[in-house]
Order: structure tokens, then C-alpha cells, then sequence
């Protein structure tokens, strides 16, 4: 019987000149194995992303290998596990895929020696029907959401950074993209915490003055400070950096609404607003609409007239109830770029009391909050005991109800009352001296008898 001849190389070529896409990954998220499949995939080579470490952190931009990393990090627990991924390659293309994951266990040969990190073999396939897709975890899907949306909104608007799901947040994305676009001055609108400084330092990075440093100056701060801060962005630079992020490419004036009426007049007639190779870029944050804000006597109508040009509203934490899993999501991937634990989501009793919070604080809170519980938590998942005492402390705040307020009583009933307990008094401090009384209540004799007649307070005393 003739003898079976058998393949070079074995398994490892095998896999390395598979169509299907192959890799594998440590417990450390460090990248050990990256097939042709996965290279043809994604456009990305093997030299380029082995030893690399994979962050929980979506980024939405195609050039950067990190992007694609984020969908390759391993489950936590050690078992097969299905995770939906958003694939951005290298060209930009977007791709909606699944990852099934294999835990390789090693053999243990020697108990004494260090415990190597545990590996995972990814196996990545088209999805299957809807209703032929095994159970998905809720971090994965949330990850592949957030993934697709910061490339959908790169390649719409030239901005990953901003999560804009809802009708009002893509008209707010329309108006950047117009602002990216030209020079003019932008105010933008919106409660403290609404994430204008952080729509701003986008456009700034959208902009062609991108590696110019952005300036945000607090208008809230001390006289003399932001006297001495104003006076150096308006006088002219003797010479220009030869380093470019030394060059000022925007100033953002924060709670402009606050900015003194002279510093307000002086800008209006000193800024330099117009376009060129050298200029600044002027962005304005304030709380309210530019027109009331004028109408209460806060701004000067030709301040507005000039830093107002375009006035973009963000919308409140509240109105935006469709973005909030996402807008948690982006925040658990902002604190996962800081470093371990990567935290993939929040466990059911955390998503229950964040959604029956107010947040006053809208994103800055949501932002401040998560990073927290990230430094305390031990992942994979944000527990209640992770969360911090700023969060239970307005969680207390909430549950106190407003204090109780009395039925209104008649307006003449509530008036003869008042009258008649200080009428009253007075005849007690006067010993029943009705002129007196009356000069302690600051009006004639004649007035305080009709008063008393009326009340009924009247009596045959020899007060007079």
C-alpha cells in the first residue's frame, strides 16, 4: 500500500495560507498571530500589528492600527465566547462581522514556573441571519455601535470624536462640518457640561490650524488674571514660533457670558477676525442663547455680532436619551486609553441607576463619573461598589423630595392677619398707647383707629 505523503509544514502553514481570517491573541492583549486571511481583510500585515497591544477603545480613524486592534481584544472569561465587531480597514472600508473566540489552554508541565498569559485563537466570519446568531454579549454589541458610528461620522463630517446619533446632535454635526470649513467665528450654546469645549478642540482638529495649540480661557476667573491673559492673546507676536504647535491657532473664551462689558467692547474693536495663513481662530462657550443673553444686558448685542456668526446649540444630557448606551460607551473606551483595567461595560444594576439618574452635571458628569469607577474597579465589568461617592452623593441629593409648600390662603385673609399681629404688637409695646402704636407703625393716629374699628380691635380705653 503506497505511503500518504504529507503537507509541508503542517498546521502553521496551513493557517498562515487559509482564506479565513485568523489570529491569535493573549490575556495581555498582546497580538501573537495574524494570518493571510486577516491580511487580506483588512489591509492591514502581520509585521504590523504582532506584539502590539489591543485597547477596548474605538477610534473611528482607519489610518491608525488601533482602530482595527479594538476589535480584536479577548473575552475574560475562559470559554468560547461570540463577539459582533465593527472591522474599519485600512482603505476605510466598513465591515459588520463576528469574532468567535477559542480559548487555548496550555499544558501545565511544571507547576513551579510562572503561569504563561492565557491565549485566545479569533476566528473571524460574516454574520449569519438574525435569527442564526448565537447569544452576543451587550459590551461587544455596544463597542461594534459605537465602532460603526465614529466611522460613519469620520466619513461624513471629517469628526469621529463626537457621538451624533440623534436628530439634533446631526444638526449639530452639519453646522461643524460648515464650521471646519471656514473661519468665521463660532458661538457655541449650552447648559455647563454639555461638551462645548470638548465640540470645539474637534473643530480646532478638524481645522487646517491643527497643530497650533488650542487656547481656552476661563472668563470667570480674577480680574487682574484674566486682564493679564486677555492683553497677551491681543497683542501681536514679536516673532512667529518656528515650531508650529507653539503658534496660536484658536482661542475659545469659556463662559463668555461672564466676560466684563469693557473687556467685551475692547474685543469687538481690536480682534482681528479675518482669514488668512496666521490667524486665529475666535469660539465663544456660553450657557444661553446669544439673543437672550442680550436681551438680560450679559452681552453686548455687537459682541455677539461679531464672536456669534455661527451659533451652534448642544443639546441637554436629557434630550438625548437614544445616545445614552453610547455616549457610556465612549466614556468606559476614553478611561480604558489610561491604561488596565479594560472595562468592557457596566453590570445590569449600574445601567439601572444610571438611567434613573438626572445627571446635572450632563456629560462632564457621565465622563467624571466613569473614570472613577474605572480606577476602582477590577473589570471586566463597572460594578455598584465601583461607583464614586461624587454619584451616590447626588443620587442622595435626588431622592429628597422638594420641601412641602402650605395651601395658598385668600389674599385679603392673609393680609387682615399680618395687620391685625402687628397692630397688635405695637399696642404691647406702647402699653396700650394708641398715639404711640401708631408712630411705631408709621402711620396717623386717624389711620390706626379706622384700622383698629375694622379689625375690631377697638375698645373704651383711656389710651389716647
Amino acid at each position: 500500500m503506497p505511503r500518504r505523503s504529507r503537507t509541508r509544514g503542517g498546521l502553521p502553514e496551513w493557517l498562515s495560507q487559509t482564506v479565513q481570517p485568523v489570529f491569535v491573541i493573549d490575556s495581555r492583549r498582546v497580538v501573537l498571530y495574524f494570518n493571510r486571511g486577516c491580511e487580506s481583510l483588512t489591509g492591514w500585515n502581520a509585521s504590523d500589528l504582532i506584539g502590539q497591544i489591543a485597547v477596548w477603545a474605538s477610534t473611528g480613524d482607519a489610518t491608525v492600527s488601533a482602530t482595527l486592534l479594538s476589535a480584536l481584544v479577548p473575552p475574560v472569561a475562559l470559554e468560547p465566547t461570540t463577539h459582533r465587531v465593527h472591522l474599519l480597514t485600512r482603505d476605510g472600508q466598513s465591515l459588520d462581522r463576528v469574532i468567535h473566540f477559542f480559548p487555548l489552554a496550555a499544558i501545565e508541565l511544571d507547576s513551579t514556573l510562572d503561569a504563561e498569559p492565557q491565549r485566545w485563537m479569533g476566528l473571524i466570519v460574516p454574520p449569519p441571519p438574525p435569527q442564526k446568531l448565537l447569544p452576543v454579549a451587550t459590551e461587544s454589541q455596544l463597542h461594534a455601535e459605537l465602532s460603526a458610528l465614529k466611522a460613519d461620522l469620520r466619513r461624513r463630517y471629517q469628526l469621529s470624536q463626537v457621538v451624533a446619533q440623534c436628530s439634533s446632535m446631526r444638526r449639530v454635526m452639519i453646522q461643524v462640518q460648515l464650521a471646519v470649513s471656514c473661519h468665521a467665528p463660532l458661538a457655541f450654546c449650552g447648559l455647563p457640561g454639555t461638551g462645548k469645549e470638548h465640540l470645539a478642540r474637534a473643530v480646532h482638529a478638524a481645522g487646517e490650524h491643527r497643530v497650533r495649540t488650542f487656547v481656552p480661557v476661563d472668563c470667570r476667573q480674577s480680574p487682574r488674571l484674566l486682564d493679564e491673559l486677555l492683553d497677551s492673546l491681543l497683542a501681536p507676536e514679536r516673532e512667529e514660533p518656528p515650531i508650529p504647535v507653539l503658534r496660536r491657532g484658536a482661542v475659545l473664551l469659556q463662559h463668555a457670558d461672564h466676560l466684563p462689558r469693557d473687556w467685551q467692547r475692547r474685543m469687538t474693536e481690536e480682534v482681528d477676525l479675518t482669514a488668512g495663513s496666521g490667524a486665529v481662530r475666535w469660539m465663544i462657550a456660553v450657557s444661553s442663547p446669544l439673543d437672550l443673553l442680550v436681551q438680560s444686558g450679559e452681552l453686548l448685542p455687537e459682541f455677539c455680532d461679531r464672536f456669534g456668526v455661527l451659533e451652534i446649540h448642544l443639546p441637554k444630557l436629557g434630550d438625548r436619551p437614544g445616545e445614552f448606551p453610547l455616549l457610556v460607551q465612549q466614556a468606559i473606551e476614553v478611561a480604558n486609553t489610561t491604561g488596565d483595567p479594560q472595562i468592557t461595560g457596566l453590570s445590569p444594576d449600574v445601567w439601572q441607576q444610571f438611567a434613573a439618574y438626572n445627571w446635572p452635571g450632563q456629560l462632564d458628569e457621565l465622563f467624571a463619573v466613569i473614570q472613577e469607577a474605572h480606577a476602582a474597579s477590577a473589570g471586566p465589568l463597572i460594578t455598584v461598589r465601583d461607583l464614586p461617592f461624587r454619584f451616590r452623593a447626588g443620587q442622595d441629593a435626588q431622592t429628597i423630595g422638594p420641601a412641602e409648600v402650605g395651601l395658598l390662603a385668600p389674599l385679603e385673609e392673609t393680609l387682615a392677619r399680618v395687620e391685625r399681629e402687628q397692630i397688635q404688637r405695637a399696642l404691647e409695646q406702647s402699653g396700650g398707647n394708641k398715639s404711640v402704636a401708631a408712630d411705631l407703625l408709621g402711620i396717623p393716629r386717624p389711620k390706626l383707629y379706622r384700622r383698629l374699628e375694622s379689625l375690631g380691635l377697638l375698645d373704651d380705653g383711656n389710651g389716647l
